[in-house]
């Protein structure tokens, strides 16, 4: 078939060619589709088979969503090879490139190992040779006691204010102040009782004086 175009003739291939080329570009476009689909469903099913694994384990709702994130991320960045070299090549690049901190890693390094364990990908000499990086020491920023009260003082909200003084004075995590009941505080004894924190442990803190007439003002 032919056209002419300002004056320039062009030449356009069989209608039957091109549909063919089209054909074949789309077979290979939804192969490519496929794969990528396949390779999502076998990670969300590993991701799931660890999941349900800490959650009969007792594992904490975070440390699950903690270990199921490092194995997403490992698995993408290792395109689903899970053996001894992508391993360690994953952990280099957290430290290497990411500037990942040390704790990090070692929780990166415990959510592999289980999960390689669950799926018998590697041995016992394997599980030796990934190394995980030595643990940090570092000094804790502590506020003084000027510096703490100036935060406090600068807290209207009663609320607030209390969820504060609870969290510096007994010690407790975000969370566990969250989930204060009034049961768990025993003025009898001046005690805080901490059920089920960090761990699923239960613990008890010291109650002062000026925390229980904050929380009785509250």
């Amino acid at each position: 078939m032919w056209h002419v175009e300002d004056h320039l003739i062009v030449q356009v291939p069989n209608d039957k060619s091109i549909i063919k080329d089209l054909n074949q570009d789309i077979n290979i476009n939804q192969s490519i589709n496929d794969d990528i689909q396949e390779y999502d469903i076998s990670i969300n099913k590993r991701i799931k088979y660890l999941k349900n694994y800490l959650i009969k384990k007792g594992c904490s709702i975070q440390t699950i969503k903690n270990y199921c994130n490092h194995i997403e991320h490992f698995l993408n960045y290792s395109n689903g090879c899970d053996d001894y070299n992508s391993v360690n090549s994953y952990l280099l690049y957290l430290l290497n490139e990411q500037k990942c901190s040390h704790s990090y890693v070692n929780q990166a390094v415990s959510a592999i190992k289980i999960d390689l364990k669950l799926h018998d990908k590697l041995n016992g000499d394997n599980i030796v040779g990934i190394v995980r990086p030595k643990k940090e020491k570092v000094l804790p920023k502590v506020l003084s006691q000027a510096e703490v009260k100036l935060i406090l003082d600068s807290v209207i909200n009663s609320k607030h204010k209390t969820m504060l003084m609870l969290a510096y004075s007994c010690g407790l995590r975000v969370s566990e102040v969250a989930q204060m009941q009034i049961i768990n505080i025993d003025s009898s004894r001046m005690i805080v009782l901490i059920k089920q924190g960090k761990g699923r442990k239960d613990r008890i803190s010291i109650l002062s004086e000026k925390m229980l007439i904050q929380l009785r003002e509250y």
